[in-house]
């Protein structure tokens, strides 16, 4: 999925709220240095686990080495003077019967996660198969009629960065 510009972020050991808790600096440090060895790859982005863990876990996924993380589900867009914590940023978690043409905002940035596709063993509040593909058939067709940019969170995060 990396080799074909798909980004593979980080997103905790264990996924269990006991273990965050006892030990973020672990949960946040180790998994980066897994994700890391086995891609061969710098792993530059974090998700908070459940959302709710910004709290806990901010400072660790600093410490650790991530240049930005995401939580969610506020659905915020950014645009390019948009004054960002980049250990903060809000995304919107995709579900069920989504109109696509709703996500789009022209000029702005909008981070979009999908955190389960398949059944209900492949995710948290997963989306089907052929819900994904539809969606991103038409999110295709806003892409090629040129209403947007389709980019990873590494790469938009490091547009946004960038001095105009």
């Amino acid at each position: 999925m990396g080799q074909r510009g798909h980004e593979i972020a980080s997103h905790t050991v264990n996924h269990k709220p006991q273990p965050i808790r006892a030990n973020p600096d672990f949960e946040t440090q180790e998994s980066k240095q897994r994700i890391e060895k086995w891609m061969g790859t710098e792993i530059p982005s974090f998700c908070y686990p459940f959302y709710g863990t910004i709290a806990l876990l901010k400072g660790a996924a600093i410490r650790a080495g991530y240049r930005q993380a995401r939580t969610g589900a506020v659905n915020s867009y950014y645009t390019p003077q948009s004054s960002l914590d980049w250990f903060a940023l809000d995304c919107r978690q995709i579900s069920k019967n989504e109109n696509v043409s709703r996500w789009i905002q022209p000029g702005c940035w909008h981070i979009l996660t999908f955190h389960g596709i398949g059944g209900v063993q492949d995710g948290w509040e997963p989306i089907t198969r052929d819900e994904f593909a539809g969606q991103m058939t038409e999110l295709a067709k806003h892409r090629d009629s040129g209403a947007v940019e389709v980019v990873t969170f590494k790469d938009g995060a490091a547009r946004l960065r960038q001095p105009e």
